[in-house]
C-alpha cells in the first residue's frame, strides 16, 4: 500500500482528494463525500464531527521521502566511523605496505560491513515507520466507511 493507493480509495468514496490536499480535507468534505455513496436518509444522519481528518504529520510519514533527514544524519555518522575505521591502526598494520594482502582486505571488508549494517538498520526503521503511518491512514479511512455503513446496517 502507498499514498497513491490511499488517494484512489478516498476518491472512490466520493471525496475530492489529491496528494497535495489530503491534510486540507475538512470533516464536512469527508461527510459530503461519504454521504454521497448512501441514501438521503443516511446522508441526513451523518455529521461532520463523526469523521476524523488526516493530519499532515501522518500523511508525511506515509512517504519514504519524509525520512531523508534521518538517512542523511545516519549516513554522515556512519561515514565518519567508516573513515576512522579505515584509518585505524589495525587496518594500517594489516596493510603493512601491501594493499593487496588478505589481512588488509579483511580489515577493510569488516569496516564496510559495519557501515552497510548501519544503513540497513536505518532503512528498516524508516520503512517500518512509513508502513505504520500508512496503516493508520487506512484505519481512519476504514472508520469513515464504517461510520456510514453503521446507519445502513441499522435499517436507515
Amino acid at each position: 500500500m502507498n499514498i497513491q493507493q490511499l488517494i484512489a480509495q478516498i476518491q472512490g468514496l466520493g471525496i475530492g482528494a489529491t496528494g497535495s490536499n489530503l491534510s486540507d480535507l475538512t470533516q464536512e468534505q469527508i461527510q459530503t463525500g461519504i454521504g454521497s455513496q448512501y441514501s438521503t436518509a443516511v446522508q441526513d444522519m451523518l455529521r461532520p464531527e463523526m469523521f476524523q481528518t488526516l493530519s499532515p504529520e501522518l500523511i508525511r510519514g506515509g512517504s519514504i521521502g519524509a525520512y531523508s533527514p534521518m538517512f542523511q544524519q545516519q549516513q554522515q555518522n556512519l561515514m565518519s566511523e567508516l573513515m576512522a575505521s579505515m584509518q585505524s591502526k589495525d587496518v594500517s598494520k594489516a596493510m603493512g605496505g601491501f594493499a593487496g594482502s588478505g589481512q588488509a582486505q579483511f580489515a577493510q571488508s569488516k569496516a564496510k560491513d559495519v557501515y552497510g549494517q548501519g544503513m540497513q538498520d536505518v532503512v528498516g526503521r524508516a520503512v517500518g515507520a512509513k508502513t505504520e503511518s500508512l496503516k493508520t491512514l487506512q484505519k481512519i479511512i476504514d472508520q469513515w466507511q464504517s461510520t456510514a455503513q453503521s446507519f445502513t446496517a441499522a435499517g436507515v
